[in-house]
C-alpha cells in the first residue's frame, strides 16, 4: 500500500511536469510569449493580458491532451492529464486516482 502511494504520488507530478514541459515548449514557439507568463505568481507583468487572450487558446490545443492527434508525446501521463485529475480542485479524487493508478501498475 505504501509503495503505491509513492509510485502514485510520483506519477501525478511527473504528469504535472509534462504538460509544463509541453506549455513551455508551445510558448518558445510563439511570438510575444515569455515563459514567465505561465506562472499564476508573473501574471501581472506587462503584456501578459495581451498574450493570455491568444496564447491560452492556443496552449488548449497545442497541449490538449485529450484525443488520438495530440502534437505533443505525453506518454504514460495522457490518461492523468486526459481525465482532467490534474485540473480538478478536489484533493480526495487526486489523491484516490493516484492511489489507484499505484496499486494498477504495482
Amino acid at each position: 500500500m505504501l509503495a503505491s502511494h509513492i509510485v502514485g504520488a510520483f506519477w501525478y507530478l511527473l504528469a504535472v511536469e509534462r504538460n509544463d514541459t509541453c506549455w513551455q515548449r508551445t510558448c518558445k514557439g510563439q511570438l510575444g510569449c515569455d515563459t514567465n507568463y505561465l506562472y499564476c505568481g508573473n501574471q501581472r507583468m506587462a503584456g501578459y493580458d495581451d498574450w493570455f487572450k491568444d496564447g491560452n487558446s492556443t496552449l488548449k490545443t497545442k497541449c490538449s491532451a485529450k484525443g488520438d492527434d495530440t502534437e505533443f508525446d505525453f506518454g504514460i501521463y495522457k490518461n492523468a492529464l486526459s481525465s482532467g485529475i490534474v485540473s480538478s480542485k478536489k484533493f480526495i479524487s487526486k489523491y484516490c486516482y493516484c492511489l489507484w493508478w499505484g496499486l494498477q501498475n504495482l
